[in-house]
């Protein structure tokens, strides 16, 4: 499953930035999703955390160097129908929701 969720923005440094899925392309009851998120043309040298929701959990899934192009993939736990994206050097991010599979609608069911 590719492109539930494709954006490029442009974001800010050390800002949560909240993205909701495309239901219509995400089934009901899907609790988790696994998405590339794609650094490019970041400031400086730093880092993109991607998680649920909540406090900022103060790891990331990956590191860049400035003018690098990096991408990370990450299984993430919805906050409803949202996760949340942060850089610590203002960067344009692309993300793009790759899978969503039973397993993945299984994770909070136990």
């Amino acid at each position: 499953m590719s492109g539930a969720v494709v954006e490029v923005v442009s974001l800010e440094r050390n800002r949560n930035y909240r993205f909701g899925i495309n239901r219509a392309k995400v089934p009901a009851g899907t609790t988790a999703v696994g998405l590339n998120a794609a650094v490019i043309d970041p400031e400086g040298k730093g880092n993109i955390a991607v998680w649920g929701g909540g406090a900022y959990p103060g790891t990331s899934i990956q590191q860049f160097e400035p003018g690098q192009e990096v991408t990370g993939a990450v299984s993430v736990v919805l906050d409803g129908d949202e996760f949340t994206v942060r850089v610590s050097r203002d960067a344009h991010v692309l993300i793009d929701v790759f899978e969503v599979g039973q397993w993945m609608r299984r994770i909070r069911r136990g």
